[in-house]
Order: structure tokens, then C-alpha cells, then sequence
């Protein structure tokens, strides 16, 4: 429609300012080519050189977005140097673009460039640039006070960036907090900007918040609603051709196929991260592997795994990794391997100052510490746990401190805590990890008979992570239609998965539906 009125306006500055809108509009629906194609016609016929500028920033986000990270540093910086003079707001929010797709592309010497450029020409938000650059060198840079520094940046972006409007922003910001372990703040965001941009019918902005919501419901312990996120993104970047976030939804399928013990899946989904060789998705994606070593008990593998990526050139990502290269050290009868990676992860928990994060630290040390003082911090760390953070997490200092406590003869205490982790790691679906703890509870003189049926948990495992979604909002009251343009699918195509969905749940209509448990 806004295309159609571009076309049909007689002045100029009218047909411009309502194709640079309708360019905007093409490119939040994920029409990256109609987008890209109406920027180029509208900057062709404007002699503006801010409305210019500002039409180049969309076409290097499109081109970021579909992993041309080269492609957006060179059409953000150069464009920077032609509105500086005039628009420096805009020429330093160009050069802050630049950086972070520099970033994006671990191009970290281009990443330099960038801020040395909004410094020179002392461009308004130059020490936001700055900070961006801090904040990657301490995870880039694990060497003493780094980690430590890159946090304090990160907070200092996230204040700098006061109140978020647009989309990309708001997605920007819960980044942050998420790297500054506030998972809760991260999930809030996420989900709330998730649902405005389904009610706008935005799928190209969607697309970008989806990984972010995704590892969230990863870190808060919901696992299905994680797979449907996650499932649901890479479809939609894969459609939309937003190769970079496609690869971030793979890292969240990865890391959940590792925690279940799938090995086959895993692999598949980290071999295109693991090819691309950029951080933070190749970290991640050689930490799902680690992860699934670690589960499995293969030890050295886990730990030769993360010590060739903390010892690589980039380790963006890499701090979640760094208490599972503790354990693995350890395991592998290597204690003296981890204990840079335990400082290293205590340095970035005292700085975000979270109580999962420090629990998380002190289980670390208590790896590290001699027999008789580790019972101590294992205790510390379990209750700060109760204090919330992600219940996997919670699980695995249950496990290793029931582990000491079985060591230590005190039997009764050390089922109380296995029993506390084989809980929460058969509701996450944690196999391997559910059967180290099954094999703690037999070494600690229980007898068990196997798992008990989760009839709640079967009855979601037996649908996809679509038909999961499709059904939840069929059992609001929803009709095919309004189903299909929350979920960008067609009409058609939503009764198709009711129709594969009801025998699967026992239940022949919505009503019967809506008495369902479904999460």
C-alpha cells in the first residue's frame, strides 16, 4: 500500500519519505529484495543526504542480517563520513552499525577501526562505540581484569542506551542483559517484543528476536517451549534469508539436542556454525558438544574441545562453556587445566553480581578445592541457587555436591540432593545427566526401578514443536485464521497440524482442548 502510494505521488519529497516507509515496512515483513530494491529508488531520487544515510543503514542491516557483514561495515562507515558534519547523532549511530557488525563477523580489527572513527570525529555517542569494543575484548581476551572490564562495559552500553523504541534496539538491550546473566530481564523483553511484532505481522523483525527468546526458555528451564522458539525462527530465517540468525537458532537446537544426549542431532545442527567459524555461533556450537561429551563422560574429549576454544583467536560465548572445561578438567584427573577458566568465570560472576552466576563460580572452586573443604562451597552454592537462575544449572551442583556427600559417608544428605537433581534432569529431559544421578543414588545404597512416568511431559513429548504452538492457541478460543497469521502459516496449514495433533492428545475439538495441561 505504501508503495502503491509512492507511486502515485506528484511531489518528490512525498514520494520518497513514502517509499523510504514503505522500504521500512518491506523489510520488517522479512522482504529483504523488495526492501533493498524501494531503498535504492527512494535514495536515486532524493538529493538529502541525512534521508540518504538513513536508507543505507536499512540496506546494511538486510545485509548483516543475511550474514554480508562485509558488505554492511563498508555501507555504514562509509555512509558515517558523508553525515557527520551534518547529522552526527546519525553518523554515530552508523559507526556503532559498522562496529557491531564488524563484530558480528569477528572482524575485530575492522570492529577497532570503526571506533577509532567515531572517536576521531567526536561523533555524540562515540563512548557507546567504545564500550561495544571493551565489552567484546573481555570475551575476547581472558586474560586478568578482561572479563571483568568487558562486563562494566556491557552495563555501561545498556545504561547508555537509555529508553529502546525500535525493535532492533529493544533486541539489542535483552542481549545485553542476557550477557550480563540477568536471564529473567533478557526472557521478559524477548517475549513481550516476541507477541507485538506476531500482532504486527512483522516476521523479518521476529526472525531476529526469536534466538534471543529461544535461549532464554533454554536458561529458565522450559526446554519445549525453547525447541518451539528455536524451530519456529530457523524456519522463518531460512524463508526470509537471514542466514545470520539461522545459524544462532541451530547453536539453541544444538545445545538442546546436547543436554538430552541426542549425539546424531547435535552434530548435524553444529556442523554449519562449526563451518562458519564466526563467534559467537562457532562457540557455541563446539560448547554443545562439549556439553554432550560431558553427559556422555568423555572426559578428554570435552576438555581438549574447550581448551582449544579458550585458547583460540575468539571467544565470544565461550564464558557459559568455562564450568563445564572446569568439570571436564577435573573428571579427566586434569584439575590444574581448569583453573584459569574457574578465575576467569569468578571474575564475570562477581562483576554481574548475579547469585546463579556465583553459585555456578563456587561449584568451580569447588571442583578445584582439596576434599575436605569442598563440602563447604558445594553447600554455599546450592543455596544461593535457591535464589533463582536456570534450573539446569541448579541440577549439576546438586548432582556433584551429592557426589561429595556420598564420598563423604553421609549417605541420607547425599539422596536428599540426588534425588533434588534426578528431578529436575528427568523434567528437562536431561538423559545422561539423569543417569549419572540414578547411578549416585544406587552407589549411595538406594535401589530404584527406573523413572517414574511424567504423563504431563509425555503427553507434550508427543507432539512437534508446531503442533505444540498451533494447540495452545486453538485451546484459547482462536480460529484457523487468527492461528495462521500469529504463527505466519496458512489457514490451511494450521488445520492440517490440529488434525495431526487431536489423536496424538486424545481430544476431538477445542473445548476439549482448553482442559488440557499444555504448558
Amino acid at each position: 500500500m505504501l508503495e502503491r502510494a509512492a507511486d502515485l505521488s506528484p511531489d518528490r519529497a512525498d514520494r520518497v519519505r513514502r517509499m523510504a516507509a514503505a522500504a521500512q515496512a518491506a523489510a520488517d515483513a522479512g522482504l529483504a529484495e523488495q526492501a533493498t530494491a524501494l531503498a535504492d529508488r527512494a535514495a536515486a531520487e532524493t538529493s538529502d543526504p541525512v534521508l540518504r544515510a538513513d536508507l543505507v543503514r536499512l540496506r546494511g542491516v538486510l545485509a548483516d542480517e543475511q550474514d554480508r557483514t562485509a558488505e554492511a561495515y563498508r555501507l555504514f562507515s562509509d555512509t558515517a563520513d558523508t553525515v557527520a558534519g551534518t547529522a552526527p547523532d546519525l553518523a554515530g549511530y552508523l559507526l556503532f552499525q559498522a562496529a557491531s557488525a564488524a563484530a558480528n563477523a569477528g572482524d575485530f580489527a575492522a570492529l577497532e577501526r570503526a571506533v577509532e572513527r567515531a572517536e576521531d570525529l567526536g561523533l555524540p555517542n562515540a563512548h557507546l562505540a567504545r564500550a561495544l569494543a571493551r565489552m567484546y575484548a573481555g570475551q575476547n581476551a581472558f586474560t586478568e581484569g578482561r572479563v571483568a572490564d568487558g562486563a562494566r562495559a556491557g552495563r555501561e552500553l545498556l545504561d547508555g542506551m537509555g529508553p529502546c523504541i525500535g525493535p532492533r534496539e529493544v533486541t539489542r538491550a535483552a542481549w545485553l542483559r542476557l550477557l550480563l546473566g540477568d536471564v529473567e530481564g533478557a526472557h521478559e523483553a524477548a517475549a513481550g517484543l516476541a507477541e507485538r511484532l506476531r500482532d504486527q505481522g512483522a516476521i523479518g523483525l521476529l526472525s531476529t528476536v526469536l534466538p534471543l527468546l529461544a535461549r532464554t526458555h533454554l536458561q529458565l528451564g522450559r526446554h519445549r517451549d525453547a525447541l518451539g522458539a528455536a524451530t519456529e525462527g530457523m524456519r522463518i530465517a531460512e524463508d526470509t534469508g537471514q542466514h545470520r540468525h539461522r545459524v544462532y537458532h541451530k547453536t539453541v537446537l544444538a545445545l538442546l539436542a546436547a543436554i538430552e544426549g541426542d549425539e546424531e542431532r547435535c552434530a548435524e545442527l553444529a556442523a554449519e556454525p562449526l563451518e562458519r567459524g564466526v563467534a559467537p555461533g562457532v562457540v557455541h556450537a563446539a560448547g554443545a558438544l562439549s556439553l554432550l561429551d560431558l553427559g556422555l563422560g568423555r572426559y578428554e574429549a570435552a576438555l581438549n574441545r574447550l581448551l582449544g576454544v579458550v585458547s583460540g583467536p575468539y571467544r565470544q560465548g565461550a564464558i557459559a562453556s568455562l564450568p563445564d572445561l572446569v568439570e571436564a578438567a577435573v573428571r579427566a584427573g586434569r584439575p590444574e587445566d581448569g583453573r584459569d577458566a574457574a578465575a576467569w568465570y569468578a571474575d564475570w560472576a562477581a562483576q554481574v553480581g548475579r547469585p546463579w552466576a556465583h553459585a555456578v563460580a563456587l561449584r568451580c572452586r569447588a571442583l578445584l578445592e582439596p576434599e575436605e573443604q569442598a563440602g563447604k562451597t558445594f553447600a554455599e552454592a546450592v543455596e544461593l541457587h535457591r535464589q533463582g537462575g536456570p534450573p539446569f544449572e541448579r541440577a549439576r551442583t546438586e548432582l556433584l555436591y551429592g557426589e561429595w556427600l556420598r564420598r563423604a559417608r553421609r549417605r541420607n544428605d547425599a539422596r536428599a540432593r540426588l534425588h533434588a537433581a534426578l528431578e529436575t534432569f528427568e523434567r528437562l529431559g536431561a538423559a545422561p545427566w539423569a543417569e549419572r544421578a540414578r547411578g549416585e543414588l544406587r552407589a549411595a545404597g538406594e535401589s530404584l526401578t527406573g523413572a517414574a512416568p511424567d504423563e504431563h511431559a509425555d503427553l507434550l513429548a508427543r507432539l512437534t514443536p508446531q503442533e505444540l504452538q498451533v494447540v495452545r492457541l486453538a485451546a484459547t478460543g482462536l480460529s484457523n485464521r487468527e492461528i495462521g497469521a500469529r504463527l505466519f502459516l496458512s489457514p490451511r496449514t494450521v488445520g492440517y497440524h490440529l488434525y495431526k495433533a487431536y489423536p496424538k492428545l486424545g481430544v476431538a475439538s477445542r473445548a476439549e482442548l482448553a482442559r488440557l495441561d499444555l504448558g
